[in-house]
């Protein structure tokens, strides 16, 4: 009886931690498409979208397989209106490099990353 509740709360971990992460990502992608004052001003404007998927490549890999960060890049382009792929691109490129460098940059302090 006590290993089934531990199992149950074990996949209710795992869920919450899925809803989590992609409602996180998409809070990043409505604060990227908004037009905030605070940058209307300047040219520039923070990706947050890029942001949140930098942190969580590096930190929780395993809940951002490649093939969704591929649909997320392009549901991104089609949303925003940007060229279709380019934020997929982007992503994978970004994630590989990551998964590539992860026990360098997951070793160093937050000035370096």
């Amino acid at each position: 009886m006590i290993e089934s509740s531990d199992v149950f709360f074990a996949r209710a971990q795992n869920y919450f931690w899925l809803v989590a992460v992609y409602l996180y990502l998409l809070i990043l992608a409505g604060l990227n498409l908004a037009s905030l004052p605070l940058f209307s001003v300047a040219a520039i404007k923070p990706a947050f979208l890029l942001m949140g998927v930098y942190f969580l490549c590096l930190t929780k890999s395993d809940l951002l397989p490649l093939p969704v960060l591929f649909v997320i890049g392009i549901v991104f382009d089609l949303i925003a209106g940007e060229i279709v792929g380019l934020s997929a691109f982007l992503f994978l490129m970004m994630a590989l490099s990551i998964h590539a460098q992860r026990r360098f940059l997951s070793g160093q302090g937050w000035l370096v990353i």
